[in-house]
């Protein structure tokens, strides 16, 4: 998803699988969820968390999200 409004070299938006490299970080979107994982009409998480792998390292960002089935996989997939 891209913003339309947005100079083209604005972030594009992430989901679930999605990912985006800037300056050698690769960000992955995750689903996150509020008791459950929640999609809009075309199938695009509303709530969402990212996984950014720089270097030997990795960074989950999240929100105040609750634990669901499944998370802990996508996670250790990383």
């Amino acid at each position: 998803m891209q913003c339309v409004h947005c100079d083209k070299n604005f972030l594009p938006g992430l989901n679930e699988g999605t990912n985006v490299e800037v300056a050698g970080f690769l960000i992955t979107g995750v689903p996150s969820a509020h008791n459950t994982v929640k999609k809009n009409e075309q199938g695009e998480c509303k709530i969402m968390g990212y996984i950014v792998l720089f270097g030997s390292y990795s960074v989950y960002h999240l929100r105040d999200i609750s634990l669901f089935d499944g998370l802990t996989e996508i996670l250790n997939s990383y």
